[in-house]
């Protein structure tokens, strides 16, 4: 075969291209702009090229917009680039629709206009351009510039997949993923994934090692997990850096790296990702891969706050209501709880339900508005929300007064095992409150929360075992009832130190012991009980000696007063002993949790 003959080559295009041949124009053009053969000439190449386009040949139309959009051989120029692409996509030139359509998507040369951009790549895709296909996809998918239709976005995805392009591939694994305009297939998803992996697609490379991760479609492995996140944080894709991260924070699929993990969250908070941001926050806040510094997660927990992430607008407002990493602020805290709670954030509904009822951060409280976000919070299940908002229904205030509801609220909280509620509901059954009196279920109630050392509950048990409540044959049972006051007691219940210090001052239970008895009763009136400061009054004006009391009437009398100034009747009698030294002090409901 001869040798190629360019200056022959080059001479004939010339005198061709001078008489206005339209090929030799193109060819000389296209041998300018390479520089291959002669040296390299753009703006030679831009001018044969704009010669042969004016006489409205397709292929220069679109060099020519070529030239323009990337400022080749002209000053850059979208708009010029518009004009001249659309003349070759009046002509049918593929090419050439496909990237009007992305100048209109864009709105690069002119008005963005994505109807328009759809009609041009739904022509270019029919004509076999994969990139698109691709892209009439996205617009079908997510029902921009056309309607809304998944199944045919489904469709597009997959003419280009099968034609190897790896954007579609990617697409066209999360429709199966998720289910969208076909039936949700994990493993047909994982397949799609693995074509677009073996492109090294890095968001393909990310999204199989979510299926790994969590064993959708594939075997669940967490190493091979670990291994394509960090192949797709390579790419420095802020996503697979935060899941890679999240997997040495672990220590999942791989050793434990907290310090590593910090890295790469950082790495993905420096590009404005919010999942990162929190991630990163959260180490700050914990000290955990990084020296703990309050200022730090402040930072951090503001820029993902910023961006509207719900759990950081949450934690920014703790942390303004605590003081931490700066000055304590309760207005801003206010502000941000606000923001996460609007975003149906259960727990800032409840803080902010708080912040309302106490008027922290605020010019007066508003029980109103605390019982509308504690009722918002309840109802998505926060059982310190239920429980607050059973309280106010309680005490009619921010609502209308509603035992009913009260007890309503109480209960779903108790069933969520909120130790206060439990013992609300069992009292709220043994009295009749809100509910029909039901002594079996008041006693099952306070049991409950008796298991998690409730002193009120376990009081309130002492008192219906000392009773008979609920026992064989009505039989008080002071074994139990002892047992019940003294744990109660050991957590400062000063009623259940009172009742303790009865059953030990009438040998109920327990042998007779006045001098425990009296440093029960003596616990109990230091915490302002009147009933206990009359006994131990009455027990040091006449001396106990069998129990190693001595008398000590300044005492005894001192007591007394205290408990005739809070108009204790048998103080206010004085020394006349109260028959009724059974009687029993009714314990109270738990206020609101703060």
């Amino acid at each position: 075969m001869p040798e190629p003959d360019y200056e022959q080559a080059i001479a004939w295009y010339t005198a061709s291209a001078e008489q206005g041949f339209v090929p030799a124009l193109f060819n000389l053009s296209l041998i300018y702009a390479l520089g291959e053969i002669v040296p390299k000439d753009e703006q030679r190449a831009f001018e044969l090229c704009y010669k042969a386009a004016e006489k409205k040949d397709p292929d220069s139309q679109y060099n020519l917009g070529h030239m323009y959009e990337v400022g080749k051989g002209v000053p850059r120029s979208e708009v010029d680039a518009r004009i001249w692409f659309l003349n070759a996509a009046d002509s049918g030139h593929s090419l050439a629709q496909l990237h009007l359509g992305e100048m209109c998507e864009f709105g690069r040369g002119g008005r963005e206009d994505d109807t328009e951009a759809a009609v041009w790549y739904r022509k270019a895709a029919e004509q076999g351009e994969t990139e698109a296909m691709f892209r009439l996809g996205v617009m079908l998918e997510h029902g921009r510039g056309v309607n809304q239709y998944e199944r045919e976005a489904v469709e597009w995805y997959q003419k280009a997949a099968q034609l190897g392009h790896a954007d579609s591939q990617n697409n066209l694994g999360l429709m199966y993923e998720y289910g969208k305009g076909v039936d949700k297939d994990e493993a047909m998803a994982a397949q799609w994934y693995r074509l677009a992996v073996d492109q090294g697609h890095p968001a393909a490379l990310n999204n199989l090692g979510l299926l790994y991760e969590f064993g959708l479609g594939v075997p669940q492995d967490e190493a091979e997990a670990t291994n394509l996140f960090f192949q797709a944080a390579e790419y420095n894709i802020p996503i697979a850096q935060t899941n890679y991260a999240r997997m040495l924070e672990r220590g999942a699929g791989c050793n434990k790296d907290e310090v590593e993990a910090a890295i790469w969250f950082r790495k993905a908070a420096d590009q404005n990702f919010v999942l990162a941001q929190y991630s990163l926050a959260c180490m700050y806040e914990k000290g955990r891969g990084v020296s703990k510094d309050d200022a730090s997660a402040l930072m951090w927990y503001q820029k993902a706050a910023a961006q509207g992430h719900a759990v950081s607008q949450y934690c920014l407002a703790v942390m303004y209501s605590e003081g931490r990493g700066g000055h304590k602020t309760d207005t801003l805290a206010v502000i941000w709880f606000r923001k996460a709670a609007e975003q149906e954030y259960a727990a800032a509904q409840y803080s902010l339900g708080v912040m309302f009822e106490s008027g922290r951060g605020m010019e007066h409280k508003d029980e109103k508005q605390a019982a509308i976000w504690y009722q918002k919070a309840a109802e998505q299940g926060v059982a310190a929300a239920q429980f607050n908002l059973g309280v106010l229904y309680g005490d009619g205030r921010g609502v209308e007064k509603d035992d009913s509801k009260a007890f309503q609220w109480h209960l779903k909280a108790a069933e969520q095992n909120d130790a206060d509620a439990q013992y609300n509901v069992g009292f709220m059954y043994r009295n009749g409150k809100g509910v029909a009196q039901n002594n079996e279920l008041a006693l099952f109630w306070f049991q409950r929360a008796a298991e998690q050392n409730d002193s009120g509950a376990l009081y309130n048990l002492g008192l219906m075992y000392e009773e008979g409540v609920c026992q064989p044959q009505g039989r008080p049972d002071y074994v139990q009832a002892f047992q019940a006051y003294r744990r109660a007691a050991e957590r400062g219940d000063a009623a259940a130190q009172y009742q303790l210090g009865k059953m030990y001052a009438e040998g109920r239970g327990v042998e007779v012991n006045w001098g425990v008895a009296a440093n029960l009763f003596d616990a109990a009136a230091q915490r302002g009980h009147t009933q206990a400061m009359y006994e131990l009054g009455v027990i040091l004006l006449e001396g106990r000696e069998e129990g190693g009391v001595i008398a000590n009437q300044a005492s005894g009398m001192k007591l007394l007063q205290q408990a005739a100034a809070s108009d204790h009747e048998g103080a206010v009698e004085f020394l006349k002993r109260l028959e009724g030294g059974k009687k029993k002090i009714g314990a109270k409901m738990i206020p609101g949790k703060k």
